[in-house]
């Protein structure tokens, strides 16, 4: 089988194949283009926050330190801002909104990711939500905070950010 993009290893051409997965690719580009230019010309209205957004993010997968990035940013802010984080708590079973928690059974709830950053973060909540717009909310309301920072919502346009990084 050739190996059209270059990067796929022998193994990985024999367990999937290449040209299924090109093609899916293709519509899920397509699919989240459509999206984007219904959110970029306002055919679907984009919800106001109630506290300042700043979403850190990319295209990339993971392993580019966007979560790093957000804790040192929640540090700079802190006693400036009230500031809270919102994450969808990857690989953890709740759907949220709700604070992350340390100890016991916490990464199997919130994930391991929200679980640390509250950890280190701590006072500032780390609110872990499958919806990022009901999490700003529960941030606002529960927390008072001004600022709320997203981790890895780059791609997220149902929502209107201040800033995105």
């Amino acid at each position: 089988m050739s190996n059209p993009w270059g990067y796929f290893s022998k193994k990985t051409q024999k367990c999937y194949n290449v040209s299924v997965m090109k093609f899916i690719s293709l519509i899920y580009g397509a699919a989240t283009g459509i999206k984007r230019f219904l959110y970029a010309k306002g055919i679907r209205k984009k919800e106001l926050m109630p506290s300042f957004v700043i979403s850190v993010g990319n295209i990339s997968a993971g392993g580019t330190g966007k979560t790093a990035f957000v804790i040192d940013l929640c540090r700079m802010l802190a006693g400036k801002k009230r500031t809270a984080v919102v994450t969808r708590g990857y690989k953890g079973k709740t759907k949220g909104p709700y604070q992350a928690q340390t100890g016991g059974r916490a990464t199997e709830l919130f994930g391991d990711e929200a679980v640390m950053m509250a950890e280190k973060l701590a006072p500032a909540p780390v609110i872990v939500s499958k919806n990022r717009i009901e999490g700003i909310k529960f941030a606002r309301k529960n927390f008072k905070s001004d600022v709320c920072l997203l981790d890895d919502a780059f791609q997220n346009f149902t929502m209107e950010k201040d800033r995105d990084i």
